[in-house]
């Protein structure tokens, strides 16, 4: 069940008078949302099921109308159910109308516990005041509210310690028909509902496998005077709703508290423990305490850790006060205190303990007799806290304030030494030293000077000694002065101090750049970049990086960080050109000058890439010659052929040709597709084929003539005769001479670039 607000609890029962149907009535007429709330345990044999209402308006309705309660089986035995089945096995639990028991039914009930007289008194009071809004004032209407509030609330919280209570009440029910290792869904639904009204049901979802309640922890008890105080941390889950506080004197527990516990600490207190105080029957005598805690089922947790206490009578009203501290004999301290002497039967002895800090372990020195108010410590350290302490007869310890004291001392303390700082870019300067040995140290003192001439410069920036062996101290970093002088000395707990430690020198951090280099002037270079660089003027520049970007790109890339003694005069920017297809874009050129500090100065960027005046490299390779093969209908076709580097620019080639001694003239221009091509080995040059049929230049007819073989005798046997055979071989004739054709190759970009022509190369191709 989800927890109540407990602070709205008030342990008073009030007696609140009006008939409870006409609160009811008021409900249906002003409320417009009903709501309940519901929640299910399963205690390792049965499910407990609880809900309540969400306001007084409901739970009124509620009372009167009644509830009904549905259970519907998701898992069995460890074994899911499907839609249908869970379907099936919705049911009502329980009376079919779960309401309050009659009012004479209560009266039993309430022979064993007060906490049934509230629930009954709750609901069914004789009459509950109801004011008449034309008159009446704003007081009446809070105290009726108030009532209304506080009537509801009990009946709330008397339900939540016992589940016999919250039946009969009807906020609760007892399942007995569950199985383990099986889940199920309660739905609790308000009766009768009025038609204007929303509903939202309780629904609860239990799975019935048992788990151990938490245990309250970090018990803990203060003995007083016939008293016991004690304290437990809070449950953070909120598994409990009230506790119950058991005692014992190694006979059987009993509670103490004769009512449920509850906190009253708000929510703003956070993780504030609980507090109980118990009055002991005696004082002397050992008392055992644990704590339990009760859920909102009234289920009762394990018990806590026992805390042992024993009472005892209070202390003195007294305290000793030391009333002198003094220097005797050699290096000797004496005190002197006061305490009543008509005390000196009340307590026991006094003790005198000391410390070196006024918040540190005081040490036991001696003690002495109840007669006693001095007491001399024989080796003190340079600085001494006392305190005296009287013992009273129970036990009690009565402690005075705790006074210093130190011996004379006049020889002041080392001085400091690892004096060491720093500057950061938030002008942050931190200081840290060795720490001194001195016992009686009472810290440092930090001096700065801007020239460190002398001690009369340096200036205490230190209000009081600092403690620790670090100091950090603001600067400003827009001066001139570039170095800063720090010193330190140590001074001890009676004033002395010891000499400046030698200075120490911090340098400000620089947070402005150098000055810029210059890039003068760019030559841009058929597969290189140049440029003219003038150095920075800053005399702090440690380095130089050169860097360029890609105008496509906002990234910069470092291709070189020169020592700024060695920064050239020119630098050439080529490696990355030897690809070609690198060329063909813009770049940024930029120089960054670096000083001591990380600083960095850049230069104005400059646009610039490789300049090859449209001219890319030559063709290889260029060979022209009679094809062997030639084309169907054409046995004389020139076959060219040339190699180039792949390039991602490169759209095709122009076919120059010249006939005899005629002048070379454009003659086609093929793309990349058009072209027979093979890759060449190493992949980065294409080998590119065109044959040219087109070769026809005359148009007289050639003729042919043709001959014949004449028998052949053959030696040594009769003569065989032969027939002739035809040989189909063309003879030219000398008024068709061939022609000679003249190529020549150039390579076209798509921005435009050529490649130089080829050396022509001469074909005599014959004509027919």
């Amino acid at each position: 069940m989800p927890s109540l607000q407990i602070s709205k609890y008030l342990w008073i029962i009030l007696i609140i008078v009006c008939p409870y149907s006409n609160i009811a009535k008021i409900s249906a007429q002003q409320a417009t949302t009903m709501r309940i709330q519901a929640s299910a345990v399963f205690d390792g044999t049965n499910v407990m099921v609880r809900w309540v209402p969400d306001n007084f308006d409901t739970w009124m309705y509620a009372n009167q109308n009644g509830y009904r309660l549905m259970r519907t089986t998701i898992k069995l035995d460890g074994t899911g159910l499907s839609m249908y089945e869970m379907e099936q096995s919705r049911i009502m639990i329980g009376p079919e109308v779960i309401k309050p028991i009659p009012e004479s039914e209560w009266e039993p009930l309430t022979l064993n516990s007060d906490l049934a007289g509230v629930i009954a008194g709750s609901i069914y009071s004789d009459s509950l005041d109801v004011w008449d809004p034309a008159n009446t004032n704003m007081s009446s209407v809070a105290n009726t509210a108030k009532s209304r509030d506080n009537r509801f609330y009990f009946s709330l919280f008397a339900a939540d310690q016992s589940i016999e209570l919250a039946v009969a009440a009807g906020l609760g029910y007892i399942d007995l028909g569950v199985q383990t290792k099986s889940q199920y869904i309660y739905t609790v639904e308000l009766l009768n509902p009025p038609s204007n009204i929303t509903v939202e049901n309780g629904l609860a979802i239990v799975e019935t496998i048992a788990t151990n309640l938490p245990i309250p922890q970090n018990l803990k008890g203060e003995p007083g005077d016939q008293t016991a105080m004690l304290s437990w941390d809070r449950d953070v889950n909120s598994t409990y709703t009230s506790y119950s506080i058991e005692r014992t004197d190694d006979k059987d527990w009993q509670p103490v508290n004769a009512a449920p516990f509850l906190s009253l600490s708000s929510i703003t207190e956070g993780i504030q423990p609980h507090s109980f105080l118990d009055s002991l029957p005696e004082n002397g005598k050992e008392y055992k305490y644990r704590v339990r805690g009760r859920t909102s089922f009234g289920i009762l947790g394990p018990p806590s850790e026992e805390v042992t206490i024993t009472g005892r009578p209070n202390p003195l009203g007294l305290n000793p006060e030391i009333n002198l501290v003094e220097n005797v004999g050699t290096g000797q301290i004496k005190l002197d205190w006061v305490f009543p002497v008509d005390l000196n039967s009340q307590i026991t002895q006094f003790e005198v303990k000391r410390s070196q800090s006024i918040d540190g372990e005081f040490i036991p020195l001696g003690t002495v007799g109840t007669s006693i108010r001095t007491f001399i410590d024989p080796n003190p350290t340079p600085a001494n806290y006392y305190m005296v302490i009287a013992r009273d007869i129970n036990g009690n310890d009565l402690p005075s304030l705790p006074v210093l004291g130190q011996p004379n001392d006049i020889s002041p303390p080392a001085i400091p030494i690892g004096l060491a700082g720093s500057c950061d870019i938030n002008g942050v300067v931190t200081l840290h030293w060795l720490p001194n040995t001195e016992q009686d140290l009472a810290g440092y003192r930090l001096y700065l000077s801007d020239n460190n001439r002398g001690e009369s410069t340096f200036l205490q920036i230190t209000a009081n000694p600092v403690t620790d062996t670090l100091l950090k101290h603001n600067v400003t970093l827009q001066n001139l002065t570039e170095d800063l002088y720090f010193s330190i000395r140590a001074v001890d707990q009676r004033g002395n101090q010891s000499n400046l430690a030698t200075a120490i020198t911090v340098k400000r951090a620089d947070i402005i750049g150098p000055s810029a280099a210059v890039i003068k002037k760019v030559f841009e270079r058929r597969a290189a970049v140049e440029l003219e660089i003038i150095p920075s003027s800053s005399s702090d520049v440690i380095k130089y990086h050169i860097q360029k970007r890609p105008e496509t790109s906002p990234t910069w890339m470092t291709m070189d960080v020169f020592l700024a003694a060695d920064l050239p005069h020119r630098y050439i920017d080529s490696i990355y050109y030897i690809k070609k297809v690198n060329r063909r874009q813009w770049y940024h050129y930029r120089i960054l000058a670096e000083d001591e500090a990380g600083n960095m100065g850049s230069c104005k960027p400059l646009r610039a890439r490789p300049n090859d005046g449209g001219i890319r490299d030559s063709i290889t390779g260029f060979s022209a010659a009679l094809s062997v093969v030639g084309t169907v209908g054409n046995p004389n076709s020139v076959i060219l052929s040339w190699d180039y580097e792949d390039d991602i620019d490169l759209v095709g080639f122009q076919i120059y040709r010249g006939i005899d001694t005629s002048q070379m003239r454009s003659y086609k221009a093929i793309s990349l597709s058009q072209l027979m091509s093979v890759d060449m080995p190493g992949g980065q040059f294409t080998h590119y084929y065109f044959e040219d049929t087109d070769t026809k230049i005359r148009n007289a007819k050639i003729p042919v003539q043709t001959f014949y073989a004449a028998p052949v005798d053959i030696v040594g046997t009769s003569p065989v005769p032969v027939q002739p055979q035809l040989i189909n071989t063309a003879i030219k004739a000398q008024l068709n001479a061939p022609v000679k054709l003249k190529y020549s190759v150039m390579g076209v970009f798509a921005d435009g670039a050529l490649t130089p022509l080829t050396y022509p190369i001469t074909v005599e191709v014959p004509q027919f």
